[in-house]
C-alpha cells in the first residue's frame, strides 16, 4: 500500500537503505526481531 510513497525519496537516500515491505505487522516483527542465520 505505502510502496508508491518510495518514489518520493531521493535516490540518493534510498541508496544508504534497506526497505522490507510488509502486509502485516507479524512481518514487522519478524524481520526487527529474529536473527538471520
Amino acid at each position: 500500500e505505502n510502496e508508491k510513497d518510495l518514489e518520493d525519496i531521493p535516490q540518493n537516500i534510498k541508496r544508504k537503505l534497506e526497505f522490507v515491505l510488509v502486509e502485516h505487522m507479524d512481518e514487522v516483527l519478524e524481520k526487527a526481531l529474529v536473527e538471520e542465520k
